[in-house]
């Protein structure tokens, strides 16, 4: 495709005009190459214009930019909206998406819920993908790694591959800081899970309002009449189903009164829960391999949206029973001391707390957590999750967790500030994350369990801009084959 069926009628204006066949589209200037179009934009740190001469070097033919740069003879296109004009462009070349779209967006649970479709879809034998915090891809095939909400070059180009791959739906995790920087921007979806907002992500939202309202843009991009399911027991989730217009929004939960979709715990075990969800007059009762209250809510968001979505429940309850979960989410690990381990990607207040809830309620002798906080992110929220891991708790073991360019001291004292001085005796620091899972399985015996959060499916150590192999389950499997345990 040329320059001028690219740019033809958008507002803006050419000047150095050539017209030029265009073999893509970049707005980072590292991955700019021969006949690109480099749009620069205000970035986190620095603004694309600042590196104009690396694009140029790489092969741009064309800049994208809100005002003339001097002394440079490629073609330019000055625009006001640099954002609005990049995802136009992206679209004509790449085309718009040939599947359905269903967005996933709250603080937590995006993961989870989004692989949790794409399973139950994948046995119904519908061909789907899945764009998210662990990678993108269809089937087996990654297509992408990196952020959860790529950028919208990076966003167009996978939608590329997804239509080739066939796949006719497509399941995303929508991240606020995604929704905020218009990465996703004028793309209609097919439908909306909202899982509600906690404390997170402070450190570029600034405050809960800010926060908020970045999520809220979700429901920006939805059809006139895709249905969006609501979480209202979070009272985020319950102000947004207040505040939204669109017309076909289901509202889920556990404990109010006139929800559409209405989920029961009737049993919980370390196997595994019996749910039941009441909807449209009806009660139906399945098991689940998942646990705790927060899958319970996760299944039946997963459950309504395939209602919402014309699907029998006959067509899909079985899958739901045959999910096992996702890696790096409270995932088991057995021992053969009669303790278990369980891997938790938990790095807010809200979710550790959940997640130590859901293991007190499997009755276990001891609790012993292992985590600790990443540095350059919301320092406020650290004192939080030292105090709800240190209640829910018999022993907690602090140590490192991506400390990026902190002092890994010195957060694990912002997380000892909000431990209460009664509760400081249950406290152990172990700098070294390795010797603390290992104290941690030394210290553990029969029937107690070891929680060890922050880091999930992560397989990296971020320490002053390096990334380190390092991977929780890795580390605890090479602990046990050691003890013979």
């Amino acid at each position: 495709m040329n320059l001028g069926e690219l740019f033809k009628s958008l507002k803006g204006e050419f000047l150095n005009y050539k017209d030029s066949k265009v073999e893509g589209i970049a707005e980072n200037s590292k991955e700019v190459k021969k006949n690109y179009i480099f749009v620069a934009l205000q970035g986190l740190k620095t603004h694309g214009k600042n590196h104009i001469d690396e694009a140029i070097k790489n092969g741009a033919i064309c800049l994208v930019t809100d005002e003339k740069i001097e002394d440079i003879q490629i073609t330019q296109f000055i625009t006001e909206k640099p954002v609005e004009t990049m995802h136009e462009i992206l679209k004509r070349f790449y085309g718009i998406p040939e599947f359905k779209i269903i967005g996933v967006t709250g603080t937590n649970g995006k993961t989870t819920i989004t692989n949790f479709l794409s399973f139950v879809f994948k046995k119904m034998g519908i061909k789907n993908g899945v764009i998210g915090t662990l990678n993108s891809r269809v089937d087996e095939k990654i297509i992408y790694r990196g952020y959860t909400t790529p950028p919208s070059t990076h966003l167009y180009k996978i939608f590329d591959e997804m239509k080739k791959e066939k796949v006719e739906y497509l399941f995303m995790e929508l991240t606020s800081h995604g929704l905020e920087q218009k990465r996703i921007f004028n793309i209609e979806i097919d439908g909306l899970i909202y899982t509600g907002i906690t404390r997170d992500h402070l450190d570029f939202h600034k405050t809960m309002e800010n926060y908020y309202n970045a999520k809220k843009k979700a429901f920006d991009l939805l059809k006139e009449e895709a249905p969006s399911i609501i979480n209202v027991e979070n009272i985020y989730g319950k102000r947004v189903f207040k505040e939204i217009k669109h017309k076909n929004k289901k509202c889920y939960g556990m404990y109010l009164e006139n929800l559409d979709f209405r989920v029961f715990i009737r049993y919980l075990s370390s196997n595994g829960m019996g749910l039941k969800i009441e909807y449209e007059n009806k009660k139906i009762e399945f098991e689940t391999k998942l646990i705790g209250k927060f899958n319970a809510y996760n299944t039946c968001s997963v459950f309504a949206i395939l209602k919402e979505m014309g699907f029998k429940e006959e067509s899909f309850i079985k899958h739901i029973s045959e999910f096992e979960g996702v890696e790096g989410r409270l995932e088991k690990i057995n021992t053969r001391k009669g303790f278990d381990i369980y891997i938790d990607y938990a790095h807010t207040p809200d979710a550790i707390g959940a997640v130590l809830e859901t293991l007190k309620s499997l009755h276990p002798k001891k609790i012993i957590t292992v985590f600790g906080a990443g540095g350059n992110r919301d320092k406020e929220k650290r004192p939080i999750m030292g105090r709800i891991a240190a209640e829910l708790s018999d022993t907690v073991i602090l140590t490192t967790d991506n400390p990026r360019f902190e002092d890994p001291y010195e957060i694990i004292e912002d997380i000892k500030s909000g431990i209460p001085e009664g509760e400081l005796n249950k406290v152990i620091v172990e700098i070294d994350r390795k010797k603390a899972i290992e104290k941690g399985i030394e210290m553990a015996e029969k029937g107690d369990l070891i929680l060890i959060a922050g880091k999930g499916h992560e397989d990296y150590m971020e320490i002053k801009g390096k990334r380190i192999p390092f991977k929780d389950k890795d580390v605890v499997l090479e602990i046990l084959r050691e003890k013979n345990e």
